[in-house]
């Protein structure tokens, strides 16, 4: 076995010569928040959607909390990016990737300590893509936006319905 000293980029350019300067999205970047919650219905069905918070296309996601208090059900959620619509009545139907952050994620009980999702589809090397990219969109769009949002793929079957609540940490792509 042999020590090892193993830098990241972010040191490593520290280093070079000349200084490479890291991106905002890994180094010195502002982390922002969006949070908000959304009452969830009693036996909402397939394909409901739940538009959570609207994300430039240069942001990048660094985490995504979700907290419910939906006791004594099993449901299921894709949580993805949305093209943003022009209405808060529009329902979407085209997803840019409706799983881009977690894929048919499964809940039983009530979660009040709120679990990660930003990485249960994604990859954990992914951390500073930018949403764009998460997306899976070719090349970059610009300045856009995109929704983010949960898309239920098993029922709930609740007669009670109860309440989302969401915490999404980024960084700005400005």
């Amino acid at each position: 076995m042999s020590l090892k000293a193993v830098v990241s980029t972010e040191i490593s350019n520290t280093y070079a010569s000349p200084v490479v300067v890291n991106d905002n999205r890994q180094d010195h970047g502002v982390v922002h928040c969006k949070s908000g919650t959304i009452a969830w219905g009693a036996n909402d069905l397939d394909n409901s959607i739940y538009r959570l918070c609207r994300l430039r296309a240069h942001d990048s996601v660094k985490s995504i909390r979700i907290f419910h208090d939906i006791a004594n059900t099993t449901f299921t959620f894709d949580l993805g990016i949305f093209p943003q619509t022009q209405s808060a009545s529009v329902v979407v139907a085209d997803a840019t990737d409706p799983d881009a952050y977690a894929s048919a994620h499964t809940h039983t009980t009530a979660d009040t300590t709120g679990l990660e999702h930003a990485f249960e589809a994604r990859n954990i090397t992914a951390i500073n893509q930018r949403v764009w990219e998460d997306a899976g969109v070719a090349t970059d769009p610009g300045n856009i936006w995109y929704e983010l949002v949960i898309s239920l793929t098993a029922a709930l079957n609740s007669t009670l319905g109860g309440d989302l609540s969401f915490v999404v940490l980024y960084t700005s792509g400005d």
